[in-house]
């Protein structure tokens, strides 16, 4: 349905400025190796007892690629290894030593930053005359609690590891009296919002506070998965000043988080508001967890309705943390200089393996995308001809739905109090205790004077019988807010794969729940439930159907559960275009990178073989590297432009 125009490289003077500051970078690094080797050559000699160690450059790039392909691989066991290998009894000298040298080896390979000096080619490369996006890019930012570190631990390491990732933390203070809540904690003015349903946004338990000096990290990414930011969070759980912090980093027409819902008001309240206004930020909740916020959370903020947010499902975020607890067992004794080391080390090598990926990330989302749209139109236009007689006007039903559920948004103070007042009153006719029965008509009077009641009602009193099936009704909606709670638990544990067999005694709870027994009560009678068959609920947004019966809902379109199921493939397919035109503008600034990064590359090796002879050989071995990496992209291209 769409055609691909490739129209060459371009080599733009952004890219030779990029290249020439590489270059000047180079050639000052390359003055302090010498440095470097002097300082290495006196670490190995610091204790009498090992003055005959002699450390080779292939052991340390050995265990430097041992660890960044697995992170949780410690120095301490790679140099029994070594003890086993040359029949040497292991001491903990022998560790202390390698642990230092490994600290210089990587000092001397961590600059110049050939790789990904500007990002995500498919993100920030662009390209004259090319297809404007909105948003312009897709970031995702979330916290992860596992990356812990032990208060006091490794105190005597005064050194300060110099992070490409993290950022400092006089950058996050600044936002710490921007707000006083946390994302989604309640205010004196809260009334039920969808983030009670979700309980990673809470406060952390306050031992782990003490504990700990960094209870875990607060991290952004790109949609392809590539690392943006990474921030400490200090004796503290999630708190605003983590992303504000990060959103003032990186701010972009669009920023991705499990709350954002909230933490839109959170950026209105605060002081980059201006900021975030003139870079026409938009906040929204990731695919999976917008399915614990309400209906009307997702109808405005889920990415499915977003215009512009393609089929990415923008958890990037949790992937790459199922990727970074390998590193929490060696982070949690570590100084602050290694704990930072290993996570850099970690991301580092996870941003390599992504933009290996980049290619096949595009190829296979322009196969999702083309099968979506050919699968689902076919459904959806099988299905409208199955309702002649009914105008499929999905869009407009999503308008309708959410008018109706914020016009429903909190109920009446009055009629809250006359539930209380009818309520009081079958109490009174309950007690017999004299002194329980005083008491009772104290409330009731109470509630008479609040409510302007001149003559006490009884069950004849026509506002009587409405209020107290009005009533009935309200537990009905707490019985169902109660079933929606429990298959949100159900859904986050059969995301976590090790945790599967857990779920046992929820699906009792869900069984059992009181739900079914008041749904038969209800006028109109209300739908039983299954286990088997409740999970979709949350995903089509049917439980704030359920609560809201009294409003006589039924008759609407879009309340019909078949009708809901094909508005989510019409959006789907609005989605899967949308992607594809995204994938066009991504795949021709890849094509664009790696044929100008190779290009710029052979140049500037080109030229220091006259000038630099050792730095010109680096150079060349850095080509080499990056062209083997780039022909893997070309590959994947060849079947993308034909």
């Amino acid at each position: 349905m769409t055609v691909l125009r490739h129209t060459g490289p371009r080599t733009t003077s952004a890219t030779l400025s990029r290249i020439r500051a590489d270059r000047l970078r180079a050639e000052r690094e390359l003055q302090l190796q010498a440095q470097e080797l002097d300082y290495f050559h006196d670490i190995t000699q610091q204790d009498e007892e090992v003055a005959n160690i002699s450390l080779l450059c292939q052991c340390l790039e050995l265990y430097h690629q041992l660890r960044r392909r697995q992170s949780s691989f410690s120095i301490q066991a790679f140099t029994k290894v070594l003890c086993a290998i040359h029949n040497v009894n292991y001491v903990q000298t022998f560790r202390d030593q390698f642990s230092i040298a490994f600290d210089a080896y990587l000092r001397i390979l961590r600059n110049p930053d050939w790789r990904l000096r500007h990002g995500c080619p498919p993100c920030t490369f662009k390209q004259p005359n090319e297809c404007p996006l909105y948003p312009a890019s897709l970031k995702a930012m979330d916290g992860n609690n596992s990356a812990k570190s032990m208060a006091n631990a490794g105190s005597a390491d005064l050194r300060i590891f110099p992070s490409r990732y993290m950022i400092p933390p006089d950058q996050v203070d600044m936002f710490k009296d921007d707000m006083r809540l946390r994302p989604g904690e309640r205010g004196a003015d809260h009334i039920m919002t969808c983030t009670d349903n979700w309980k990673d946004a809470n406060s952390t338990e306050e031992n782990t506070v003490h504990v700990f000096e960094q209870t875990g990290i607060f991290l952004s990414a790109c949609r392809h998965g590539i690392v943006q930011t990474v921030t400490e969070m200090r004796h503290s759980g999630e708190l605003a000043k983590y992303p504000l912090a990060t959103i003032n980093k990186l701010l972009d027409p669009s920023v991705v988080i499990d709350i954002g819902c909230s933490l839109s008001k959170t950026v209105a309240a605060s002081s980059i508001r201006d900021k975030a206004a003139n870079q026409k930020l938009l906040l929204s909740v990731n695919a999976f967890h917008g399915h614990a916020h309400n209906r009307k959370c997702q109808l405005q903020y889920h990415p499915m309705y977003l215009l512009g947010f393609g089929l990415e499902d923008l958890e990037t975020c949790e992937r790459i943390f199922a990727s970074s607890n390998a590193a929490a067992c060696l982070i949690r004794h570590a100084s602050h200089f290694h704990y930072r080391q290993f996570l850099d080390l970690h991301f580092d090598q996870w941003d390599m393996d992504k933009y290996l990926e980049l290619s096949r990330f595009i190829f296979n989302n322009y196969k999702q995308a083309v099968t979506l749209i050919n699968d689902f139109t076919q459904e959806l236009d099988g299905y409208r001809l199955s309702f002649p007689d009914q105008v499929m006007d999905f869009e407009t039903w999503v308008i309708e739905e959410l008018a109706y559920l914020e016009s429903i948004a909190s109920e009446p103070a009055r009629d809250a109090l006359t539930v209380d007042y009818v309520e009081a009153l079958e109490k009174l006719n309950t007690y017999t205790m004299e002194r329980r029965l005083h008491i009772q008509i104290n409330v009731v009077e109470d509630l008479e004077t609040r409510l302007d009641i001149a003559e006490r009602w009884t069950p004849a009193y026509s506002d009587y019988r409405e209020t107290l099936q009005y009533s009935r009704r309200r537990q009905f909606i707490r019985a169902v807010k109660d079933l929606e709670g429990l298959v949100v638990q159900r859904l986050f544990e059969l995301s976590k794969a090790n945790l599967s067999s857990t779920g046992y005694k929820l699906r009792r709870q869900i069984s059992r729940a009181i739900y079914n027994k008041l749904a038969v009560m209800q006028n109109p009678r209300r739908p039983t439930v299954q286990y088997s068959k409740v999970l979709p609920y949350v995903a089509l947004g049917a439980f704030d159907i359920l609560k809201h019966s009294r409003h006589d809902i039924l008759t609407k379109p879009w309340s019909n559960t078949a009708h809901r199921g094909m508005a989510v493939e019409y959006f789907k397919i609005l989605r899967a275009r949308e992607e594809i035109i995204r994938l066009n503008v991504e795949i021709s600034r890849l094509h664009a990178w790696i044929d100008a990064e190779d290009s710029d590359i052979k140049h500037v090796a080109t030229e220091l073989e006259l000038t630099n002879i050792p730095l010109a050989s680096e150079i060349w071995r850095l080509y080499h590297r990056q062209r083997r990496v780039n022909d893997v992209h070309r590959s994947h291209q060849s079947y993308i432009f034909t």
